[in-house]
């Protein structure tokens, strides 16, 4: 599908051979290739390790609400203990996506001047500058829009389900349309633009019906069952100190345990609390 986006189109258009674009393409296709299979094998990789413990079905400790949130929990979970390494991440997935918003959105701006405001504004066509400036606000405005509607989706359960239908509901008739150019030589504009208008009305009605029907796919088995409780311990103690605290080898007279509980007053508090936490499981 990347030879047929506009953003793709857009950047092989640039070159200044056609052997170019197309060595182009034949460079991007593996590397589009492996960067979905690594999302495929990352998806993968979240159930086999949350399977047993789902964030979501644990929200109780967790905090998590919704799916779209298990990626940013499992680096800041997994990786907290390596510096520097969860802020790189985060910040190489929110730099990887404003990368793609704005090829997107110039894509967009560029597309709408040259197609649409050129051939009604002919004066505008010989005029560089003013095509550039209109260019620059649309883009503006167009992020505008994107901003408001990403606002209105808060309530979705999941974001990424909405962006896959806008992806594929205008991919779908798009593949048609470049279907038709490579395969025929019997198409041309009036027929190609009163073809698309209706694969764009069914593929969305579909889409869309599928949203807001109320369906919801029954998702992979999760369960809590391997949900460890946690001791909010204020210091480290190693394994030794913690098996030494609930279950001590010696036993020491009533001085020696007012001396040490003065002079350990915390060990004497995680012990207590531990000891109490092991009669309410007994």
């Amino acid at each position: 599908m990347v030879g047929i986006s506009q953003t793709g189109v857009q950047r092989f258009f640039s070159l200044s051979k056609i052997g170019r674009a197309k060595t182009a393409l034949l460079i991007t296709n593996p590397l589009m290739n492996f960067l979905f299979l690594s999302a495929c094998l990352h998806g993968i990789i979240m159930y086999a390790v949350y399977f047993k413990c789902d964030p979501i079905l644990n929200s109780s400790e967790t905090g998590l609400t919704n799916h779209d949130q298990i990626v940013p929990y499992f680096l800041v979970s997994k990786f907290h203990s390596i510096p520097g390494l969860t802020g790189l991440s985060v910040a190489g997935i929110f730099s990887g996506s404003l990368t793609t918003i704005s090829s997107v959105l110039n894509s967009l701006a560029t597309v709408t001047v040259i197609d649409f405001v050129h051939p009604i504004f002919q004066s505008l066509e010989s005029n560089e500058k003013k095509s550039l400036l209109l260019a620059k606000g649309l883009a503006l405005a167009y992020g505008a829009i994107c901003i408001c509607i990403a606002l209105a989706l808060t309530k979705i359960s999941s974001l990424a389900q909405v962006g896959f239908l806008f992806h594929n509901t205008f991919e779908g008739p798009s593949l048609a349309i470049f279907t038709i150019g490579v395969m025929t030589r019997i198409g041309f504009g009036k027929s190609v633009l009163f073809s698309l208008l209706p694969g764009f009305a069914i593929t969305q009605w579909i889409g869309f019906s599928s949203l807001f029907s109320g369906y919801n796919e029954p998702p992979l088995p999760l369960n809590t069952s391997m949900c460890s409780s946690t001791f909010n311990l204020t210091y480290d103690y190693s394994a030794s100190e913690v098996s030494n605290i609930i279950s001590p080898s010696t036993t020491l007279s009533p001085a020696s345990q007012r001396s040490e509980q003065s002079s350990h007053p915390t060990r004497f508090k995680i012990s207590e609390s531990c000891g109490k936490a092991l009669d309410e499981e007994n």
